[in-house]
């Protein structure tokens, strides 16, 4: 089934050629806003912007446009846990009675069960 040489293997993927992998920059820019937890001049959008990966500057720009919110993600202490495991229950329920039921039965379970 499978070739016992890894390089036998690995032979397609590198015949593509070398992908860029941008760990570096999302490395540096993580080290960079935990150095300047707060401060209004992060950065964090710049090794995005800078680096040669085409593929993270949207990323980089959805950054620049909420770059509070990011800063105080990464250094705020407090997370949104509680809120999301209700959020991913009450859509478990939803599922078990997808297309069987109306949004008042939904309701009354969410209510019987919390």
């Amino acid at each position: 089934m499978f070739e016992a040489d890894p390089e036998q293997r690995l032979a397609p993927a590198r015949r593509t050629g070398p992908v860029p992998v941008p760990v570096p920059s999302v490395r540096q820019a993580g080290r960079q806003a935990g150095r300047q937890a707060g401060r209004t001049s992060t950065g964090l959008d710049r090794p995005a912007h800078d680096d040669a990966l085409p593929s993270l500057h949207p990323f980089a720009s959805h950054l620049e446009r909420d770059l509070d919110a990011v800063v105080a993600g990464l250094t705020l202490p407090w997370d949104s846990g509680v809120v999301e495991r209700h959020v991913n229950w009450i859509k478990m329920l939803k599922r078990q009675v997808f297309g069987r039921a109306s949004f008042a039965l939904l309701r009354r379970r969410v209510l019987l069960y919390s």
